[in-house]
């Protein structure tokens, strides 16, 4: 067998070899050189090895010494990035998640999870599904509920992401009776920490967006995107991101549109 170039195929005691590297002779007594596998071992795929063998070459490249070959595997440990664009809307007893996919190329299924709290802990517990596409409705019987819900990216390897949040209400306040007028109302505690209700009233059936901002007019959360029966509503922030990040302390925007109204509102995080 003679050197060939990177990538190029040579044949030696009948197997076809791909030159991957070289490391320059100087009279030392171990070398190293980091080597790619041609597949990662992953939990779907199980145990991928790849064989290697060394050969060194005198310098005038006409006497050559080869070890005996051998052989290892690598690992996937790099988790998804956290799923994007995470929405929720509810109509007769279905909510509807949706998402936007993820790039990666390995991400195998989603995880979803469902809790009552707005910091409810996933980790450890069994999600209410598994998808493989970026959508999943979720059958619920509870009504004037805020249900709060969490997505996962899964890879093939096992590796799961961080949590996108999101909550959505599935029916309006009782006791109130059917609303004139769209009006938003003060977030209730304020100070708050770690979670504060924002009351709102839809006098009709509408699209209905509420997205908190920061201080210097960037989106922090959306926290209702969706159509909207007329009625009274409550929903919670958990002083999180779309992504699941915990925001710092300091003064945040929380704002209300709908079928032409808008509406702003001052709140203040405490920690």
């Amino acid at each position: 067998m003679t050197r060939t170039g990177q990538g190029g195929q040579a044949v030696m005691g009948g197997s076809v070899w791909t030159y991957v590297g070289s490391v320059p002779a100087s009279a030392m007594g171990q070398y190293s050189y980091i080597a790619a596998t041609l597949f990662d071992s992953t939990k779907v795929s199980g145990q991928r090895w790849t064989v290697f063998y060394i050969a060194g070459y005198t310098k005038d490249n006409q006497t050559m010494y080869s070890t005996q070959p051998d052989s290892g595997y690598s690992v996937d440990n790099l988790a998804p990035s956290i799923p994007a664009g995470l929405s929720a809307s509810f109509a007769t007893n279905l909510v509807t998640l949706k998402w936007t996919a993820n790039v990666e190329s390995d991400v195998y299924q989603y995880a979803i999870y469902r809790g009552t709290t707005a910091n409810f802990n996933p980790v450890g517990t069994t999600p209410v599904a598994k998808v493989r596409t970026p959508l999943y409705q979720d059958p619920v019987s509870q009504s004037s509920v805020t249900y709060y819900y969490k997505v996962s990216a899964i890879d093939i390897s096992g590796n799961e992401s961080g949590y996108a949040s999101v909550s959505v209400v599935t029916d309006v306040e009782t006791g109130k009776g059917v609303p004139t007028e769209f009006a938003l109302d003060q977030n209730f505690p304020n100070p708050f920490n770690p979670t504060t209700e924002i009351a709102f009233s839809v006098p009709k059936q509408t699209p209905v967006k509420v997205v908190i901002y920061g201080l210097s007019g960037e989106v922090v959360a959306t926290i209702v995107n969706q159509t909207m029966s007329a009625g009274n509503y409550r929903v919670t922030w958990n002083g999180r991101t779309d992504d699941g990040r915990a925001v710092a302390s300091g003064v945040y925007f929380y704002h209300l549109q709908a079928d032409g109204f808008v509406s702003t509102k001052k709140m203040t995080l405490l920690k």
